[in-house]
């Protein structure tokens, strides 16, 4: 049977000297998959360079090691013993820049040092300078020492679990059996020709043609995809949150209930095959900047006080996370996640799908 998960990526960031401790910690992931994934509904991928990197030109290593695997992971791990690693041009080694750069948009960020005796052949300079930006971290940051990596795989079990329970309050995630569990929504592909809306009388935003007076959208389509030897059928009350985050840092923006296109409530229904479009962003001409709109009504007897509230937004590329809650008609509540970009730099806004590169 199906069951909707949300998957976690978690960063295993290391220099070269440390492949059996990189190896427990990879262990230590899957072992806690099998132990918690079906209960919490959460699976963990741990990401290594050597396993999800692949060969690509146009930028520094570093930088396309960044793109590739770096900047969707969810958590960060970084384990260290003689060396701090080869340095980039942003910072004194590759696994700092990896940190540091995951740190900056306040992903979870888990330290371990090596208190192992150093190899006889060890690089001076580079135990020098993984002391020294050791010695950095005291001010800010809490990191753990170990001496076997029996000790490692024993400590870094139990903060992974607080880590992911930590995240799973924060997504509103309440654990649930497989049985009560469905995953069908799919996104499609963003169109090519900027969809054009318009609000009604009613405050109902609403698709109009290219040629006609509207403002133009970014707009993400979902679909209730059948899967096959599954009884599933409508989803209802399907209502979604989008979070606006900064390419560079942490969360700006948050609609708690995004307005469905056409629907007047801040939630709509899926058929089994059917779509429904979901406003991201909107270029407003009337207003000083890019709109995220919030649809405010969630009862009949408010629809004439309620309405649609307008949001802000800089005229930048976001990140942006998107979680539809519902209840499937079958199967039991629905939990998905989508990452998607929107750049409002321009008269048109612009979407595409994974995270910003």
């Amino acid at each position: 049977m199906a069951r909707n998960t949300i998957a976690l990526r978690v960063l295993i960031a290391s220099p070269s000297d440390v492949e059996s401790e990189r190896n427990t910690l990879t262990d230590a992931i899957h072992r806690w998959n099998a132990a918690n994934s079906v209960s919490m509904g959460i699976m963990l991928e741990p990401i290594r360079w050597e396993t999800h990197a692949h060969p690509a030109a146009g930028d520094s290593p570093q930088g396309i090691i960044n793109r590739q695997i770096v900047d969707n992971a969810d958590i960060v791990i970084g384990v260290f013993w003689s060396r701090l690693g080869t340095p980039t041009p942003a910072a004194a080694s590759g696994t700092v820049e990896e940190i540091e750069r995951l740190r900056a948009r306040d992903k979870p960020v888990l330290l371990y040092f090596s208190l192992a005796d150093l190899p006889q052949d060890h690089d001076r300079d580079q135990f020098a300078a993984l002391q020294e930006y050791k010695g950095t971290l005291r001010k800010d940051t809490l990191y753990r020492e170990f001496e076997t990596t029996e000790e490692l795989d024993r400590l870094f079990f139990g903060h992974l679990t607080t880590v992911v329970h930590e995240i799973g309050s924060k997504l509103k995630l309440v654990p649930q059996s497989t049985s009560t569990r469905s995953s069908n929504l799919v996104m499609l592909r963003p169109l090519t020709v900027p969809r054009m809306v318009i609000r009604d009388d009613s405050d109902t935003w609403r698709y109009v043609k290219v040629d006609e007076a509207g403002f133009p959208a970014a707009i993400a389509i979902f679909r209730n995809e059948p899967i096959k030897d599954l009884p599933l059928r409508t989803i209802e009350g399907l209502t979604a949150q989008i979070n606006f985050y900064e390419a560079g840092g942490g969360e700006a923006q948050r609609v708690n209930y995004g307005t469905w296109l056409r629907d007047p409530f801040n939630f709509t229904s899926l058929a089994v095959s059917d779509t429904r479009e979901l406003i991201i962003a909107v270029d407003h001409p009337g207003a000083p900047s890019p709109l995220a709109i919030e649809n405010t009504r969630h009862r009949a007897v408010d629809y004439e006080q309620e309405g649609s509230q307008a949001i802000s937004l800089v005229r930048q590329i976001y990140d942006v996370n998107v979680r539809l809650i519902g209840k499937a008609v079958v199967q039991g509540d629905v939990f998905e996640d989508f990452h998607l970009n929107v750049d409002l730099r321009g008269e048109t806004p612009a979407m595409k799908f994974g995270w910003i590169k």
